[in-house]
């Protein structure tokens, strides 16, 4: 979803049930701002996760629950990795106990 249409390699990936982190070297003439912008642009219309914060231009925090109830925390960031390369880091934590669903 976030990256569809852009061009991609895997530079990296950690994780367990509990939390994930996955980096990726974008290849795009858009700045890492213009980059950012287009990943929250992507959640807000998704309609599954809320804003939760950021450091400014280059990260993103959103939270969001799945459909078993699970509630997660996704952060966004990016930065410039060489040229015409954008590195973007997303990170995934479980932040609670499943919600009862009413």
């Amino acid at each position: 979803m976030l990256l569809e249409g852009l061009t991609h390699t895997l530079v990296s990936t950690a994780g367990d049930r509990d939390r994930w982190r996955i980096e990726r070297d974008v290849m795009t003439d858009l700045a890492p701002a213009s980059l950012q912008r287009r990943f929250d642009e992507t959640l807000e219309q998704d309609g599954r996760w809320t804003r939760d914060g950021g450091a400014g231009a280059t990260e993103s925090r959103w939270l969001g629950t799945a459909a078993d109830g699970e509630r997660w925390r996704r952060t966004i960031g990016v930065a410039a990795a060489g040229e015409g390369i954008v590195r973007a880091t997303f990170e995934v934590e479980r932040i609670g106990e499943a919600m009862s669903k009413h």
